[in-house]
């Protein structure tokens, strides 16, 4: 194997010098990083100023990548999301057949979601879901504008006979 001799090309560094010089002293460098490991982890002083390392780089991290974090959280949120679908019911609206997880949300079948809302003090629906803190037998899936419609059949059924969905 030939040496790579030089850790700049260009003036930046040589990711091949690196990868190869990783790749010629791999125990060493493992056994360096497991001895840095275990100090750091047996004194509480140097594993509190490590958190604190960690907790500094990755703010400026997420500063730094704000549209990275917005999309993993997107991500993250939705596959929450998504569980707790499947826990209640269809990943679908239950009276339209939208299945567009945006637009989804959970409708309490006898009213009261304010009074459930509030008594949960404000928790996310899905979590208690998710979490087996929260029974799922008087809830379903409704799309926003089927959610919307059905609270005004319930509040005013005449004038809500008015109004039907159609999807384009």
């Amino acid at each position: 194997m030939e040496r790579i001799k030089s850790r700049k090309l260009d003036g930046k560094q040589n990711p091949e010098y690196y990868k190869q010089y990783y790749r010629e002293n791999r125990e060493r460098l493992a056994k360096q990083n497991k001895a840095r490991y275990i100090r750091v982890r047996s004194n509480p002083e140097l594993l509190k100023l490590a958190r604190q390392k960690a907790a500094e780089a990755t703010r400026k991290w997420r500063a730094k990548h704000p549209d990275k974090v917005k999309k993993s959280r997107k991500i993250i949120y939705n596959n929450r999301k998504i569980k707790a679908l499947k826990i209640v019911g269809d990943s679908k609206c239950a009276r339209c057949g939208c299945d567009e997880i945006d637009f989804l949300e959970f409708n309490h079948k006898n009213g009261d979601g304010c009074k459930d809302w509030k008594k949960s003090g404000g928790k996310a629906m899905m979590d208690r879901i998710l979490t087996q803190k929260r029974k799922t037998d008087d809830l379903e899936i409704l799309c926003r504008v089927c959610n919307a419609l059905e609270f005004l059949e319930r509040k005013n059924s005449k004038s809500a006979q008015n109004y039907r969905i159609l999807w384009g």
